[in-house]
């Protein structure tokens, strides 16, 4: 009785953190390969296949437990999470994939992922710190799962970062040791296939080990002015996440699904499994409407751009969806009661003020050479 109801309590903390419907279509993918009925399973979860068929599409955590436990009861699957996460692409975690798809360096790369993992994944938390000439990651469940769950989610998390290796110069990440807190399986080769280094198992937590000096290694796609609109767009939406309703979360979470695009009020609900009136009505019951949520967006970004780049003007009234830089405009004084031009000239100023005023001197905190 008390495991049903902490289950339960569980899936209705789970509903309340949307992610990507990508990381459930990819646990669909592996399950229908083993023999498991994919619309069965998705209506184990209240959901009907049409409102996957978008690329934007979202689902909330508990949606994906309630799909992880019909494939559980089906059938037994060895590895399914690193057979799930090692399919799971860049572009699969959404604006923060597209943050580290377009880093200098895996560096970089990482300290997105360290900062806003939660906005593509809130079910697991990631960190990592240097020691000695190795690089080592820790991950661990967020959410109380029950043990199942808890592997599948960490085994995925782990093999979701082969894909990201593939990225490198060198096409790997070059793991020297995974560690993981349960006991050797019975599919343990999987781990030796997929990481091609040491497995410690029984371990405290889990994570992996690799060289530091792969911090420096380059990503083949950079961009430094896409990955600055990006983690500029994850930065909004993190710093914005504690302070409203989940349907403004949400709204804001498929707003920023795609950089420089910005989807129409009856494309969020389509993605949101909602009709366009129902929309409306939780916005209004959350003190916001869908257009407020969009200009406040714009004008955050804008100010981003603008005090923060040299995309020029022009440039920056398309990547926020203007279809007429003189509409950008007017709706910039409209807001801020300037224009962009000289919101501009004056964040300039600051900076170089900034860089002229003398520094304080103080001791150096650096050991004695």
């Amino acid at each position: 009785m008390q495991e049903r109801e902490t289950g339960q309590m569980l899936l209705n903390v789970a509903e309340q953190h949307q992610v990507s419907a990508v990381y459930m279509q990819r646990l669909l993918e592996v399950a229908q390969e083993h023999g498991i009925d994919v619309r069965t399973a998705l209506q184990s979860a209240g959901i009907t296949p049409a409102a996957l068929q978008r690329r934007d599409a979202v689902c909330t955590v508990g949606q994906r437990l309630k799909i992880l436990d019909y494939v559980r009861n089906t059938r037994r699957i060895p590895g399914l999470g690193l057979l799930v996460g090692v399919r799971i692409m860049i572009p699969d975690h959404g604006i923060v994939g597209y943050a580290m798809l377009s880093s200098a360096r895996l560096k970089d790369a990482m300290n997105i992922v360290a900062r806003y993992h939660q906005l593509s994944n809130p079910a697991v938390r990631f960190s990592y710190h240097i020691e000695g000439d190795d690089v080592v990651t820790r991950k661990a469940p967020i959410l109380p799962f029950d043990e199942y769950a808890q592997v599948y989610h960490l085994e995925e998390m782990l093999a979701c970062w082969i894909p990201i290796g593939a990225l490198l110069q060198q096409g790997t990440m070059g793991f020297t040791e995974i560690r993981v807190p349960w006991p050797k399986p019975d599919y343990a080769h999987l781990y030796e296939q997929m990481f091609k280094c040491e497995i410690r198992y029984n371990q405290v937590d889990c994570g992996a080990r690799f060289p530091r000096a792969l911090l420096d290694a380059p990503i083949r796609l950079a961009s430094p002015e896409t990955a600055l609109l990006c983690e500029q767009q994850c930065h909004i939406l993190a710093d914005q996440q504690d302070n409203e309703g989940e349907v403004v979360r949400a709204v804001r979470r498929v707003l920023f699904s795609q950089p420089g695009r910005f989807p129409t009020l009856e494309d969020v609900a389509a993605t949101l499994n909602l009709s366009s009136r129902t929309l409306r009505r939780r916005l209004h019951g959350s003190g916001t409407t869908f257009r407020e949520i969009v200009e406040n967006l714009r004008m955050d970004l804008a100010r981003r751009y603008l005090g923060t780049t040299r995309i020029p003007v022009k440039s920056i009234a398309f990547l926020l969806g203007y279809t007429e830089p003189s509409n950008f405009h007017r709706a910039f004084k409209r807001a801020l009661g300037i224009t962009p031009e000289t919101f501009r000239r004056a964040a300039v100023a600051e900076a170089e003020a900034g860089q002229k005023a003398p520094k304080k001197s103080r001791k150096s905190t650096e050991p004695a050479g």
